[in-house]
């Protein structure tokens, strides 16, 4: 595990971990990190609450680790961006985002600092957020297609983050196949 010895949790996460690794976390797609000077329009992982249910990209991503989105009127950085999507503060989407790329931090000689964990409840809603953008970019009928519904009647599965990534590919094999 990488250690990390200066600096406030949420500056070191802003620091290391960029905003393109948490919209591909919130299964938002995107060609990459865009070259230096420019960017690329994205779904916002918020589509479902802007007036045209997320049909267009309105959000751009920017070479420097930025993103701004046109509809929800707002910049966010890698912590904002995990911190809303999950519901939880940025001192805990920080910890969490870091402890997800490897990183901890020290605050003695005693061992490594506690980091808590995202309850299940703010993974399940994120995961089913997630899902609902996905399926929405591909014109899936969140209301009536069953095997949509169905992946919703299991999300009770998602109990740790680990389960949130297999629950997603799970749900998107089935309603791609």
């Amino acid at each position: 595990m990488k250690r990390l010895h200066h600096g406030g949790v949420v500056d070191r996460a802003v620091r290391l971990i960029p905003v393109g690794d948490v919209l591909t976390k919130l299964g938002v797609q995107f060609p990459g990190t865009p070259p230096a000077g420019s960017s690329y329009k994205v779904y916002c992982p918020f589509g479902e609450l802007h007036p045209d249910r997320g049909a267009e990209k309105e959000m751009r991503l920017y070479a420097d680790g930025r993103a701004f989105c046109h509809i929800c009127r707002r910049q966010y950085d890698s912590v904002s961006l995990f911190a809303q999507f999950a519901g939880v503060s940025p001192v805990i989407a920080a910890r969490q985002l870091l402890v997800d790329a490897g990183y901890s931090s020290r605050d003695d000689d005693q061992g490594i600092r506690i980091v808590e964990e995202i309850p299940p409840e703010k993974l399940r809603v994120g995961a089913l957020a997630a899902l609902a953008v996905w399926a929405d970019a591909r014109g899936i009928d969140r209301l009536t297609d069953e095997r949509y519904l169905r992946c919703v009647e299991v999300a009770d599965v998602i109990t740790k983050e680990e389960h949130v990534q297999q629950w997603l590919d799970a749900c998107k094999r089935r309603l791609s196949g």
